[in-house]
């Protein structure tokens, strides 16, 4: 009995042994716990890097093959990183803003590392991350570093980014997410909707990058995550070029340019020189062949693949289109920043050089705009699309700014000052110190996986939106008006858009379009209506002189002759004994000619016809454009084909005849409503509302 039943007592005696040495050295470790140090932030990054380090040993190579990212917590370590980095960041500018060390400009102030931002260059995290970003294993990792370098970027010093831990790597994870991006097929959105392919086109990702319209337009990648990193990485190239125009001399970190071109001569477009020819090659052909050509170079042609991601998703529709063009417009604005005083001048040259040699960006808008015009309807005007929009309504740029107009009272104008300026940048959602705030507020970056989700389905629905072509080619315009207001500063930029908007749109599109009237007057009016909307959103002063020379010519004569010329006229009126003589006094009324007849000085005759009859008349036998006489003497307005025939006729043998040709559609009736008279005196409405000198003395 006692045999028996002994095991079982001395197997619970142990049992409880072995709790009681269990809870021992529990109690051991918290009393230990509890009297050493609390974890330091370098501690915790380390704990948070050590625990994404063990999802990529070789042991779990097999399992990562099979999850998700966010079926781990890969997320949530990310995410604490970068609540980390960011409260060390907190923490000393809140020290240098105890001491005189603001007073300094940031680019003067001394650049001091704490210890987190110290492992993260001393251990090479951000290399590490982008190898793990390029296996993508788990499925999606290489967008939560995609992000992670974006948060990054927005929140850190900028004294950081010469540093090659942080910009090579950040340089290298662009470029792998540009190769996915553009390496993925893409679909039509709307199969009835197509571009025109280029032959030749020298696209980087096969046949579908061949579209000379961009990549962004009218076509979606098949591969969802494909969509996300395409605006993922325009949104980290705003942030990055939104940095740098706080010190626009780091632009050669990425921005390479040495004095000859950094492209191969092979892959130069011919005839490429500000764009005044171009060559037999587009725009936007020789861009993506030069990208195409330091594709492989890691160290070499960063300036590039930057301009060509943007290039390829200018005509993006929603958010992402938006990005791209805040983009282009940042670019230029800190290639084109003004040196500081004792600063390179080769330097600015070079950039200039390249913005208008080897990317060709005002021939490359010019371009779009041609071939968008081409495919616009010319029988009506088509309205524009409300969601449509140029920029965010957080961009802050020239554009802010309404367009100058006529008003009764100067004090109504809105006036703008330095001061109103200044706080508004302080304040803006670009600002380092607002970023770091809303950083330290949030309650999650990366990860919350339901608001990961609600962010990629907005992404993805913004880009199944169709952008119309007359959407497309307004905000081309815009765009282009945008860059000429950033680089109005420079003299070479600024002539270079003014000239490529006059050879290569505004003469080869807009004028043959209104000398167009006597086979389509439809066009006519589609013209007019689309000039006056492209100049009410004009903001540029080179822009609206490049149209108003085409327009109005670039004579400012008055056109008709001076009153120097009455004695050959008076003559000729004292010759004229019966009404009968001059054909124009036909045109009067029957008591307008007894009036005429009962003067008896021919001086005095000549200047009353000229005040009786319609300007321009001329005494000698001309009838003004747009009337007639019938048997009875009475005026009446001609027919439209005869007013039209009338003042195409007078156009042609004038110097300026597309001047001569809209005054005169103003006094055409319009019999056959279509309201040519009245769209053509909006249009000149328009043109004197801007405030334009030139436009004043032409007129």
């Amino acid at each position: 009995m006692n045999h028996n039943t002994s095991p079982p007592f001395h197997q619970a005696r142990s049992a409880a042994d072995k709790m009681l040495g269990r809870m021992r050295t529990l109690v051991d470790n918290m009393a230990v716990a509890l009297d050493g140090p609390p974890p330091t932030l370098r501690d915790k990054l380390v704990e948070n890097w050590t625990l994404i380090q063990e999802f990529y040993s070789p042991q779990r190579q097999d399992d990562n093959r099979k999850l998700r990212i966010t079926d781990t917590t890969v997320p949530y370590h990310l995410d604490c990183m970068l609540k980390i980095l960011a409260q060390e960041m907190h923490h000393q500018q809140s020290e240098i803003s105890s001491t005189q060390q603001q007073q300094q400009p940031p680019e003067m102030q001394p650049l001091e590392f704490g210890p987190c931002v110290e492992y993260l260059l001393q251990y090479h995290v951000l290399s590490d991350l982008v190898d793990f970003a390029d296996v993508d294993q788990p499925r999606g990792m290489r967008k939560y570093a995609l992000r992670f370098f974006g948060v990054l970027v927005g929140v850190m010093p900028l004294g950081l980014l010469p540093e090659s831990a942080i910009r090579l790597p950040l340089v290298a994870v662009m470029r792998q997410c540009l190769h996915v991006v553009q390496t993925s097929a893409t679909t039509p959105i709307n199969p009835l909707r197509r571009q025109e392919p280029i032959a030749g086109g020298g696209g980087v990702g096969g046949g579908d990058a061949a579209c000379r319209l961009g990549q962004g337009y009218h076509r979606m990648q098949n591969d969802r995550t494909a969509v996300i990193l395409a605006h993922d990485l325009l949104d980290l190239i705003v942030t990055l070029f939104a940095r740098l125009r706080e010190h626009a001399s780091m632009a050669h970190l990425f921005f390479d340019i040495h004095e000859h071109s950094s492209s191969p001569p092979s892959m130069k477009a011919p005839g490429s020189g500000c764009g005044l020819g171009g060559g037999d090659r587009l725009a936007v052909a020789a861009l993506r062949a030069a990208a195409a050509a330091h594709q492989q170079l890691s160290s070499r042609g960063h300036e590039l693949f930057i301009v060509h991601v943007i290039v390829e998703y200018l005509l993006a529709p929603g958010r992402t289109g938006q990005l791209a063009r805040e983009a282009l417009v940042l670019v230029v604005q800190v290639l084109l920043a003004p040196s500081p005083p004792g600063g390179a001048g080769q330097e600015a040259a070079r950039y200039v050089g390249f913005l208008l040699d080897e990317a060709r960006l005002a021939e490359l808008l010019v371009e779009h705009m041609g071939y968008l015009h081409a495919q616009m309807p010319v029988f009506r005007p088509m309205p524009r699309s409300p969601a449509a929009q140029l920029f965010s309504p957080a961009y802050a740029g020239a554009r802010l700014q309404p367009p100058l107009q006529r008003r009764l009272n100067n004090s109504a104008q809105p006036q703008s000052s330095p001061s109103s300026s200044s706080s508004s940048s302080s304040s803006s959602p670009d600002s380092p110190a607002r970023r770091l705030a809303e950083l330290l507020a949030a309650d999650s970056v990366l990860r919350s996986v339901a608001q990961q989700d609600r962010r990629e389905a907005a992404i993805l629905a913004s880009a199944r939106m169709v952008l119309e072509h007359v959407d497309a080619f307004f905000l081309c315009w815009e765009l282009l008006d945008e860059v000429a207001v950033v680089a109005a500063g420079d003299a070479r930029v600024a002539a270079a858009v003014q000239t490529q908007l006059s050879s290569g749109f505004l003469r080869t599109h807009i004028a043959p379009a209104l000398l167009a009237t006597m086979q389509s007057r439809s066009q006519a009016i589609t013209t007019v209506s689309y000039l006056t909307d492209l100049i009410t959103v004009t903001h540029s002063t080179r822009v609206l002189d490049a149209l108003f020379v085409v327009l109005l010519g670039a004579d400012t004569a008055p056109e008709q002759r001076p009153m120097k010329a009455l004695p050959p006229l008076a003559a000729a009126s004292a010759a004229a004994t019966k009404k009968s003589t001059i054909p124009c006094f036909a045109a009067l009324s029957s008591e307008d000619q007894a009036l005429l007849e009962s003067i008896e000085d021919d001086a005095l005759r000549a200047e009353a016809a000229l005040l009786l009859l319609p300007p321009g008349t001329d005494l000698t036998g001309g009838i003004p454009p747009g009337l007639a006489a019938t048997n009875g003497g009475q005026q009446q307005p001609m027919t439209t084909t005869a007013a039209e025939s009338s003042v195409s006729a007078a156009a042609a043998a004038d110097p300026c005849p597309l001047r001569t040709l809209l005054i005169g559609w103003m006094t055409i009736n319009d019999d056959d409503r279509s309201h040519l008279a009245l769209n053509t005196l909006r249009l000149f409405d328009t043109i004197l509302s801007t405030l334009n000198q030139f436009a004043f003395t032409s007129l």
